[in-house]
């Protein structure tokens, strides 16, 4: 991807956890998978929830929004 923009939307933290629900856009510049580049730009959305220990992140969960990802794309429908 190239022209990343990647936007907290809300972010909360309880003890040693973090969780962003953010936002996310760019251009397909380069391979992907097996998805070659189609040069568009797409949006999509996702929840991470990051521990931390001693000022570091020890674990990280992402889920993110693939399918609306790859549709943007228009590499599914």
């Amino acid at each position: 991807m190239s022209d990343l923009e990647v936007e907290v939307l809300l972010q909360l933290a309880v003890g040693g956890y973090v969780c962003s629900y953010w936002w996310a856009r760019g251009r397909h510049s380069g391979d992907f998978k097996d998805f070659p580049a189609t040069g568009k730009t797409t949006t999509w959305s996702g929840t991470q929830i990051d521990r931390y220990e001693g000022g570091k992140v020890v674990a990280c969960w992402v889920n993110w929004d693939k399918y609306g990802f790859l549709e943007g794309l228009g590499l599914v429908s």
